[in-house]
Parts: structure tokens; C-alpha cells; sequence
């Protein structure tokens, strides 16, 4: 989204949910713009199903989703100690959150993420990654879902 709008990414998520919600309809065009000439490749998108703008939790349409011609869906999930930890030490400007607030975003992510794998029937691999072969396990079991479905 950064790359399409030419924003910074914290003027992006900090925008009221009106306009958070329809950048999200520009994600699909900008994927395809990005895949052409690439068409055979596969294509990791790290994207997020709920946005916190600092004031509200919006959740991103299936819409949006279904635009990008997802093959299937891996939803990464960590503690939310873990979470809020690295909020402290990262960089970048973000809402401060008790773990139990982000325990609630958590379960509000999953639920958003399993409606975009029944209403779009796709595989959806849930897990951790918490260490550096996590995410390509997940990534190979749903690649295996979706042949065998």
C-alpha cells in the first residue's frame, strides 16, 4: 500500500477508516501493476485483516482480499507479550496496547481471516513464527492443502 500511494506507512494506518478502507480497493490493482511480466511467480504478501488507526479496529473487506487472487492464507499469530514487547523496542510510531487488548485484536484477526478462507474457499494455515523455518512450514502446508482440495 505504501509503494501505491506514496506515503509513509504511519500517515497510511493512521487515517481515518474511510479512507484506510478504500486504499485497501487500490491493493489488488497494485498487485497485479507489480506481476506483470511475473505471472508464474509466487508471490508472499505480508498484509494485515484488521488495521489499528489508533482510534478504532477496522477490518480489512474480503473484498480487498478477493482482488489480490490469493492461492491461500497463512495468519501468523504471536503472544501478546511477545507483541507488545516489540512494540517497545521497534522504531516506528505505534498504539500502545495492554497484551490484553492485543490478545483481543488477536482473536479479532483469526475471526477476520477465517471469513476470508470460508467466503473465498481457501486453505488457511495458522501458526507461529518464532523461528526462522516457521513461516515456510505453514507456507508448505497450505501449498499442500490446496492440493489436495
Amino acid at each position: 500500500m505504501q509503494a501505491a500511494k506514496n506515503i509513509d506507512s504511519a500517515i497510511l494506518r493512521t487515517d481515518v477508516a474511510g479512507n484506510i478502507l478504500q486504499n485497501q480497493n487500490l491493493l489488488g490493482e497494485a498487485l497485479k501493476h507489480f506481476r506483470w511480466g511475473r505471472e508464474t511467480s509466487d508471490v508472499l504478501i505480508d498484509a494485515h485483516s484488521v488495521i489499528d488507526n489508533d482510534h478504532e479496529l477496522i477490518e480489512v473487506p474480503t473484498d480487498a482480499v478477493r482482488a489480490m487472487s490469493p492461492n491461500g492464507l497463512v495468519l501468523l499469530e504471536a503472544p501478546p507479550e511477545l507483541v507488545a514487547e516489540r512494540r517497545r523496542k521497534d522504531a516506528r510510531l505505534r498504539p500502545s496496547r495492554t497484551p490484553e487488548e492485543l490478545q483481543f485484536q488477536t482473536g479479532v484477526a483469526r475471526r477476520v481471516c477465517e471469513s476470508y478462507a470460508s467466503e473465498l474457499g481457501l486453505p488457511l494455515e495458522i501458526g507461529t513464527a518464532m523461528h526462522d523455518d516457521d513461516l515456510e512450514m505453514l507456507i508448505q502446508r497450505m501449498i499442500s492443502r490446496r492440493r489436495i482440495g
